[in-house]
């Protein structure tokens, strides 16, 4: 009877001392203001029923090239997640790979001229891909291998672009 009267009073001890400990503290985080929280609201994606979510396709895994090298005129820009070729006269804009010293070549000769991501003029010898899904999250609708570096230098007048 002894040992349960002692446990009693040192449970009552412990009560007693987490009472006086507040364990419940406030958060240290700011409550997000209203016009953050409308903007945050805006700009979150909307789901219902009705409407799929899009999910990006993938990257093409292995790039089938078709036909002989040839040779490629255009722009190209180059940056962070970005290697990228716009040929001449088309909409497209492909996604650059190849030969390790061709590609070594071309991104020395691109940071002599500019900084990263403005656009420069290229000549370019290499394999084309079929369409597809290439590149960075699958941006890019073709893939250019590069087997040699013809020319870079800055878009001139009656450049194409």
């Amino acid at each position: 009877m002894k040992s349960i009267g002692l446990f009693l009073l040192a449970l009552c001890g412990l009560w007693l001392l987490t009472g006086c400990i507040n364990i419940y503290h406030e958060s240290p985080w700011e409550p997000v203001p209203p016009d953050v929280a409308a903007t945050i609201t805006a700009m979150a994606p909307t789901h219902s029923p009705t409407r799929a979510a899009t999910i990006p396709p993938l990257p093409s895994p292995t790039p089938t090239f078709s036909g002989p090298a040839q040779d490629y005129a255009g722009t190209f820009t180059y940056g962070f997640e970005v290697v990228a070729f716009k040929p001449c006269n088309s909409d497209e804009v492909w996604w650059l790979n190849g030969e390790v010293t061709a590609m070594k070549d071309l991104r020395t000769r691109y940071e002599a001229l500019t900084r990263k991501m403005e656009p420069v003029h290229v000549q370019l010898r290499g394999l084309i891909s079929e369409r597809g899904n290439y590149g960075h999250m699958g941006g890019y609708q073709r893939q250019l291998y590069v087997l040699e570096l013809l020319d870079v230098r800055d878009i001139q007048p009656g450049d194409c672009r």
